[in-house]
């Protein structure tokens, strides 16, 4: 369980060409790995293999060495979403999983209690729709004060073939009193070539909440359209 990005490529090696990364894919968990991987072979993990950074080499590397596909109990988001990207083939043992954490500790003078509810389903290969709901309670004592920062949001993320695919993302945000969206799509023209188009809004759901003090507030906080395209170069020396 638990297998990271960091783990399947590590970040020590980041800067240098994917055939370097690959060669430390896993190393941490087990030295022999790269020497016994076979191509066509296929990687059997637990929970949440792939889950930490946005990193693409992560998946990369496994296809790197061969690897066929990757059967686990269920997978990162973003690791399933670049591995569909780069025609690497992630399957889940669970189509419907759901996933609980905890964490309880001190913030200032006060303390934290965090609970975080994740159901994810796994409708095909190509379409992954998850929600989650995270309670998070912090209480100060000694002020005799308490908040209550919740979030919840819903995703879907479809890869329609190996170069393009959508994320769409909702939130709430109880403490901020606001709601906002997130919708990407991604071309991959080819590897170390990518367009991304993403469209961005912010709206409040209590415009009054400054009132009598202050004014009302606009419906829409915030939009924004963006395009990114990036272009990855291997220089040799």
């Amino acid at each position: 369980d638990g297998i990271d990005t960091d783990v399947l490529a590590p970040g020590l090696y980041m800067k240098y060409p994917i055939a370097t990364i690959a060669q430390h894919c896993l190393e941490s968990i087990d030295p022999d790995f790269v020497k016994n991987v076979r191509t066509g072979d296929v990687v059997v993990a637990g929970m949440g293999f792939g889950i930490g950074s946005s990193r693409e080499q992560a998946p990369e590397a496994l296809k790197h060495l061969g690897v066929a596909a990757v059967l686990a109990r269920s997978f990162g988001g973003i690791f399933y979403r670049n591995a569909l990207n780069l025609g690497f083939t992630p399957a889940a043992r669970n189509a419907f999983r759901v996933s609980v954490f905890t964490t309880i500790g001190g913030l200032y003078d006060g303390r934290e209690v965090d609970v975080t509810v994740q159901p994810t389903w796994t409708v095909s290969s190509r379409v992954e729709a998850s929600a989650s709901f995270e309670r998070n309670h912090i209480t100060f004592a000694s002020r005799n004060q308490v908040l209550d920062a919740d979030l919840a949001h819903l995703r879907l993320q479809i890869a329609f073939n190996t170069k393009l695919s959508i994320a769409a993302l909702v939130q709430y945000n109880r403490s901020a009193r606001l709601v906002a969206g997130n919708l990407r799509a991604r071309y991959r023209f080819a590897e170390g070539r990518d367009l991304y188009v993403v469209l961005n809004n912010v709206a409040n759901t209590d415009r009054d909440r400054l009132r009598p003090l202050g004014p009302s507030l606009p419906a829409e906080q915030n939009q924004a359209l963006l395009l990114k395209y990036s272009h990855t170069l291997a220089i040799s020396r």
